[in-house]
């Protein structure tokens, strides 16, 4: 009974400490925190952890990115408190991986994230004024981008051009963390309980994305609702939920056509974005002098650092970033990582590798934020699932 009391209370901590490291607003405070949460895990995690290859030369490249930036870099780029610590901790993230035993994560938790969410944004959306100071108050925006401010929105009013990325302000990180969200909804989908309240969350998380005009999150919920119909349904309900999902095709199509929705306007998304970070990677790689910073990068991946030495514009996607900062050789091992660790989750868990496209258009290891919320996320569901693998073979011995 204690033992089931213990777990029950450390269950409870995990699902707070999720939440917190979703809404925390951005700070010194929340630098702190996500330190601490970190170093509690590894604690917790030191005698477990496994050693491979692999992880000894991720550390091995970021040791030498280190030391080469720290003997060569007389004008002080790259050597600055934030990303020693930046680099500290996704060396940690990724050799302690997992780093967290498994654990439920409670309904509650799931809808409390998603209300919350969305209800910051509507409050944007509909200028819910008392509300709009609450967010701007917790939640003040410190950016330099016009557009995400509380003062052009309320110019914006119903424009369905803006892109509403409440409490984060930029709708790219919020329509990650609606990815994440929806990755846990659907994975703990069958454990619900009422298919009402879980079909009203799932609507929501539509919604919510469609309000951050965010093209990545757009087909990232598509993919992965799909995927999950596919999976979990009998070749009936296959045919049937393919024409569902033609259907709502053709209605995008036909929202495309007739309003400027941004997040449907995938065609334009790769050639805006995604287009001009791959021609900023490619101009850098070619000016770029010194085949040691294209192999082990610059180690700053900070935007005011990266302008220093790419004045044609920056590259604020998981390549882009790994390359500039860590180098090439990191890149390809953190490419190896990222393969081994999707291999390892199947079934219902496969959902999470879905939440990898967000490292093809944005960035979700060198986001201190994002980072640490995935790989939280990720480490309880691998532990999850090796747990049921083991229930399930106890059980065919049995038999």
């Amino acid at each position: 009974m204690k033992s089931e009391a213990r777990n029950k209370f450390i269950d409870i901590v995990v699902n707070v400490t999720l939440l917190v490291l979703l809404f925390l607003p951005q700070s010194n405070i929340q630098y702190v925190f996500f330190v601490g949460v970190m170093a509690t895990c590894v604690a917790s995690n030191f005698r477990s952890v496994r050693i491979d290859w692999l992880k000894a030369a991720i550390v091995l490249s970021l040791l030498v990115t280190f030391l080469i930036n720290a003997a060569t870099n007389a004008e002080g780029y790259g050597m600055s408190a934030k990303s020693v610590v930046r680099c500290v901790m996704i060396m940690l993230m990724l050799v302690f991986f997992p780093f967290l035993k498994a654990h439920k994560i409670y309904p509650a938790t799931i809808y409390v994230a998603i209300i919350y969410l969305l209800f910051s944004q509507l409050c944007y959306f509909f200028q819910l004024t008392p509300f709009w100071m609450y967010y701007d108050s917790v939640y003040p925006y410190n950016g330099d981008i016009y557009i995400y401010t509380s003062t052009y929105l309320s110019k914006q009013y119903m424009n369905f051009m803006v892109r509403f990325g409440g409490l984060y302000h930029n709708p790219n990180q919020c329509a990650r963390a609606y990815t994440f969200l929806l990755a846990i909804l659907l994975i703990e989908w069958k454990s619900l309980g009422a298919n009402t309240w879980k079909k009203v969350m799932l609507v929501m998380l539509f919604f919510g994305v469609l309000l951050t005009g965010s093209r990545t999150g757009l087909l990232a919920f598509l993919v992965m609702n799909a995927y999950y119909y596919y999976k979990n349904n009998d070749s009936v309900n296959k045919v049937r939920n393919v024409t569902v999902m033609a259907l709502v095709g053709l209605v995008i199509l036909y929202f495309y056509s007739n309003i400027e929705i941004r997040s449907v306007k995938l065609s334009e998304g790769m050639d805006d974005s995604f287009g001009s970070k791959i021609g900023f990677l490619m101009d850098y790689l070619h000016d770029e002098t010194s085949w040691l910073y294209v192999l082990f990068g610059h180690f700053n991946m900070d935007l005011n650092n990266v302008a220093h030495y790419i004045p044609f514009g920056t590259m604020d996607a998981e390549w882009g970033f790994a390359v500039f900062a860590y180098g090439v050789v990191f890149f390809v091992l953190l490419l190896i990582y990222y393969v081994k660790v999707a291999m390892n989750f199947r079934g219902k868990y496969a959902m999470l590798n879905f939440c990898l496209i967000w490292a093809v258009s944005a960035t979700i290891l060198f986001s201190f934020s994002a980072s640490m919320v995935f790989l939280f996320i990720l480490s309880i569901y691998f532990n999850n699932m090796r747990a049921e693998q083991g229930r399930l073979l106890k059980e065919t011995k049995e038999i």
